[in-house]
């Protein structure tokens, strides 16, 4: 017997199944400085995703397997206070 996660709607249909894909974080990273690079190790079956601790401070672009970043002002936070979250599904 499988096991796993389904939500459906009001109709039936399945909305959310996460019997065969469950997300990964892979790595965290304390970004530095306004703006920089990283390059993560995908594998070729992955979808990757992102997000930032302190939501709207970066302007986050990821293309193929690198995460391009650069600081957007955000009032009471500085460049250095915030974390990229990198996961996988």
């Amino acid at each position: 017997m499988s096991q796993g996660l389904q939500v459906f709607d009001e109709k039936g249909n399945v909305v959310i199944d996460i019997t065969d894909r469950l997300t990964q974080i892979v790595k965290i990273v304390k970004l530095e400085g306004t703006s920089g690079r990283i390059d993560v190790n995908i594998p070729n079956n992955k979808e990757m995703f992102v997000f930032t601790e302190v939501q709207d401070s970066y302007d986050i672009k990821v293309y193929n397997n690198s995460i391009t970043y650069k600081w957007i002002d955000s009032p009471g936070y500085g460049a250095k206070d915030n974390y990229l979250i990198i996961g996988v599904f």
